[in-house]
Parts: structure tokens; C-alpha cells; sequence
């Protein structure tokens, strides 16, 4: 594989976090999405690993989400966590929260409620190894100590 598909193959990623996400409606995603993989193209084998949704934690320091490489943290495993099952859903929505995690900007989630925002996001936490810190920012939160 070249240094130049695989760099395509990210623009593609980070192009679907910027534009193609940013749509509510599932017709104007999947438009955008189509427009995204024609204008950058990629070859046959990088296709497949675009489409290859499975998660590997097999490498010490980097988890693969999809065609999304990530480092990992730290933390250990809360054995009381229940993972999200990794669905293809599940997987191509953690895929582009890593991509976008690795622009090292602030990230909004926006969506209905109950749409697994905060789910994947602990997902995405759990996987990677990283400490999530959770501030409630809604008026109905109650501390608890």
C-alpha cells in the first residue's frame, strides 16, 4: 500500500466527520457520502479495508476502529463496563468519532435524545483505554455524592 492511498483513504474519513455528518436527514448524508467517495477515489484493496468494520486491540499502544487508527491510553479496564455491541452501525459510528478525536479540536454531538451519543462516547473511552470525564451541562442534573 502506498503512503498516498492511505492518506487518501483518511481524507475520506475526515471528510465524512466535516461535511457528511453534519446532516440530520439520512438522504442528504448518504448524498453527501456518495459525493465524498467519488471526488476521492481509492483502489480496490483500500476499498475493502474502508468496508472491513471490526475493531482490533491486538497492538499494545493503537486500536484499529474500521480503517481508523488510534492510540490508547493508559487506564485499565472497568471490568463493570457493558460494552455497546458492535454492530456495523456501532462500529462505522465509533470509526468516525476516532477520526474525529484525532483532530485534537472540540467535538460536538448533536442529535435526538437517546441517540447513543453518550454511549459510544463511553465506548470509544473504554476501547481506547482513556479516563472519560463526564460534565453534566443540563439543569435537571442532580449531584449525588
Amino acid at each position: 500500500m502506498q503512503t498516498s492511498d492511505a492518506r487518501m483513504l483518511s481524507i475520506r474519513k475526515f471528510a465524512e466527520v466535516v461535511y457528511a455528518c453534519q446532516f440530520h436527514g439520512h438522504e442528504d448524508y448518504q448524498r453527501t457520502h456518495q459525493l465524498i467517495q467519488e471526488k476521492f477515489q481509492i483502489n480496490e484493496a483500500l476499498s475493502a479495508r474502508e468496508q472491513d468494520l471490526f475493531i482490533d486491540t491486538s497492538v499494545a499502544n493503537v486500536v484499529r476502529i474500521g480503517s481508523i487508527y488510534i492510540k490508547t491510553g493508559t487506564e485499565e479496564p472497568d471490568s463493570s463496563f457493558t460494552n455497546l455491541v458492535h454492530t456495523k452501525l456501532t462500529i462505522q459510528q465509533l470509526e468516525l468519532l476516532a477520526a474525529a478525536c484525532q483532530s485534537k479540536r472540540s467535538i460536538l454531538l448533536e442529535d435526538d435524545t437517546c441517540s447513543r451519543r453518550s454511549s459510544l462516547v463511553m465506548e470509544l473511552a473504554h476501547i481506547t483505554r482513556n479516563r472519560l470525564i463526564v460534565i453534566p451541562l443540563n439543569e435537571n442534573y442532580e449531584h449525588q455524592i
